[in-house]
């Protein structure tokens, strides 16, 4: 039972009989599926068997917050945080793998410029995201691999959405933002090692 009245109960501790009930928030925003809503966007979003073992478990796990998210809301962001982290891990791995030299306070941010200025990933990464018609001709995709950047790892003027989730624990995203950008994550650690595996045959 919740003692803290300052704290709504949908974002209390869980007790025991209550740890497999829906929170109210992700139920109704499940598009009226339910948990099969949940579960089917983490089946969708896997990563290549061709990803190095340690980055797959790590992103699993993002997939599994996620999945949890439909019993406790807020776990969606703590997914975010999670995936963001696989993917520095991936790309400071990438970074190993191509004898690039050692870079000077590797962070999210400058690792992801230097995928991008070596060409390790490109726009096709985001391919999952919809594509807006008018007249019946595509538009531009909603995002590419420098609005990624300016959108994760922030700018001179916003933080960048890893640094929101970590410091602005009242931000919330819906489910279907949450995997959209779970799916933009697995779309770029694919493209760093899916390329390694088919010129040279290993992982």
């Amino acid at each position: 039972m919740n003692q803290d009245k300052r704290i709504a109960d949908s974002d209390s501790l869980k007790t025991l009989d209550s740890i497999f009930q829906p929170d109210l928030r992700s139920k109704i925003l499940s598009s009226g599926k339910g948990y099969e809503f949940f579960q089917e966007c983490a089946e969708s979003t896997k990563l290549s068997e061709m990803v190095p073992t340690d980055i797959r478990i790590q992103f699993n796990v993002a997939l599994n917050i996620f999945l949890y998210s439909y019993f406790s809301y807020r776990l969606g962001m703590a997914a975010q945080m999670y995936a963001f982290s696989t993917l520095e891990k991936a790309l400071a791995e990438k970074l190993v793998r191509t004898n690039h030299p050692k870079v000077n306070q590797p962070s999210l941010k400058r690792l992801l410029k230097l995928a991008i200025e070596r060409h390790w990933i490109n726009d096709s990464a985001f391919d999952h995201r919809s594509w807006r018609w008018k007249n019946r001709e595509p538009m531009a995709p909603l995002f590419h691999c420098e609005a990624f950047l300016e959108y994760v790892a922030g700018t001179d003027y916003n933080r960048g959405k890893r640094n929101v989730l970590a410091h602005e624990p009242g931000s919330l995203d819906m489910p279907a933002d949450t995997i959209e950008n779970l799916r933009d994550v697995a779309g770029i650690i694919n493209q760093l090692f899916v390329a390694d595996k088919i010129k040279t045959g290993h992982i």
